[in-house]
């Protein structure tokens, strides 16, 4: 097995969709022992005489892992799965493209041929390539030389003063909340004027939201007042018109006509039903369409104080198989279904612990979990916090159980990246020169530092 480091690059559309697409198909046929760094937004590289319109910044990775292929042999296999990705294959060089993977590193060899060099030609000049190898690997040595990606990264961004504005990750996925509503219980009315709403949208898609969740009813507990699905539709079909359409979408709502109309106007990626009741002939229409469907269990929407779950995790466990076998009755792959077990609705504060604290039992359902956790009133046992003053806690629990779930659906969304970035920093950097032994101290324990 070969030891390998590729640099993943993304500067249109989805950017961070094609990066994991990229990551996933790396996993799956060309890469064991994988590991990732975070994912910087970098300005695009262009000649002085390139078009205007290919200033595009670019979202780049690099990634360590092991290989049984032989270095042309895996060159054939990036250049299959940046196919796959949609990255035409006569581009321009230079143009933007939706996914561009490169071999850096392959062990410590140096190789020149007519269509590999490795180290990569543009490696040492590439400042934050250098920046997230060192990020991975500090002590690792560059081939050819006796110098550290460490000295390397240190001497170039001493250079060029680089700085980054942007750092995100590519797992949990932040479905950003935009609730288009006068009355959600923590953002009422922030959002609700259309220049607000879509002004909000374009912050979160910035900092790194996978996809966007438009909600406009709220489902605050013990809502007195609800509106029609033609009023959800009016205070949603302005904003819809004007979002990027490359930015995917999700709606919050439990209403089947309100799901016929935006099936019919095509601008979205995902039903969210936070009833989990919606007829199963508008889930075949939804899985028709292609899109994805979250499903959340529920008592009631609203959620009726005094109203909870008895039994909890046999009746969580047994309403999950239901849906799944519903749902894939009606034409959904798995991979287009989503189960949220509900936080808030129909738990009480100390069900919630239970139910965070085994979220992952729901893997075994084969699907995708989503966790809205997000300033939730639970919240209230910890600490006298207005709702919009939970996020703290919103982004410990985030940290938690990043590894456990596959969404996380929050409200501030720039928060959640910084916290998960700091933390991929440390999970993911590997310490190459071994362990340090501890036991001269005061304590006889050694501390691995693998």
């Amino acid at each position: 097995m070969h030891t390998v480091f590729l640099s993943l690059g993304s500067n249109i559309g989805n950017r961070l969709h094609f990066l994991r697409q990229a990551v996933q198909a790396l996993q799956e046929n060309v890469l064991t022992e994988f590991t990732g760094s975070i994912v910087l937004e970098t300005p695009a590289l262009l000649l002085p005489d390139s078009p205007s319109e290919w200033d595009r910044p670019y979202c780049n990775l690099v990634v360590r892992g092991k290989t049984h292929l032989e270095p042309e042999a895996l060159l054939s296999a990036l250049k299959a799965i940046e196919d796959r990705c949609g990255r035409h294959s006569q581009h321009l060089r230079w143009s933007p493209r939706t996914l561009d993977i490169d071999i850096l590193l392959y062990d410590s060899v140096c190789i020149q041929t007519e269509r590999l060099t490795i180290p990569h030609s543009e490696l040492k000049h590439r400042d934050f390539l250098l920046h997230l190898l060192a990020l991975l690997e500090p002590e690792l040595v560059c081939p050819g030389t006796q110098e550290t990606f460490d000295a390397l990264a240190r001497a170039a961004l001493q250079k060029t003063k680089t700085k980054w504005k942007h750092a995100y990750v590519l797992f949990p996925q932040c479905m950003g909340i935009v609730n288009v509503t006068p009355d959600s219980f923590s953002d009422g009315g922030c959002y609700y004027q259309p220049d607000a709403a879509v002004a909000h949208c374009q912050q979160l898609w910035e900092e790194g939201a996978s996809l966007l969740d438009l909600g406009a009813q709220s489902t605050r507990p013990d809502l007195t007042h609800t509106v029609t699905w033609e009023e959800e539709w009016s205070r949603l079909q302005p904003v819809l018109e004007r979002l990027d359409p490359s930015i995917p979408v999700s709606v919050d709502t439990y209403y089947a006509d309100l799901v016929e109309q935006l099936l019919s106007q095509g601008k979205i990626s995902w039903i969210n039903d936070v009833s989990g009741r919606l007829p199963e002939k508008t889930l075949q229409h939804i899985a028709d369409a292609g899109c994805a469907i979250c499903t959340m269990h529920s008592l009631s929407v609203p959620p009726k104080t005094g109203e909870y779950v008895t039994s909890l995790l046999p009746t969580l466990a047994e309403w999950g198989e239901r849906q799944v076998e519903m749902l894939t009755r009606c034409g959904f792959p798995l991979d287009r279904i989503v189960l949220d077990p509900g936080v808030g609705f129909g738990k009480t504060a100390y069900q919630a612990g239970v139910l965070l604290k085994t979220i992952d039992q729901w893997k075994r359902l084969g699907v995708s979990t989503l966790l809205g956790h997000s300033r939730k009133s639970f919240y209230a046992a910890l600490g006298a916090y207005g709702a919009r003053d939970r996020d703290h806690e919103t982004v410990a629990i985030s940290l938690l159980l990043k590894n456990k779930i596959d969404y996380i659906r929050v409200h501030n969304v720039a928060w959640h990246q910084r916290a998960l970035v700091a933390q991929q920093m440390v999970e993911n950097c590997y310490a190459s020169s071994g362990h340090f032994d501890g036991s001269r101290g005061t304590s006889a324990r050694s501390l691995s530092m693998d």
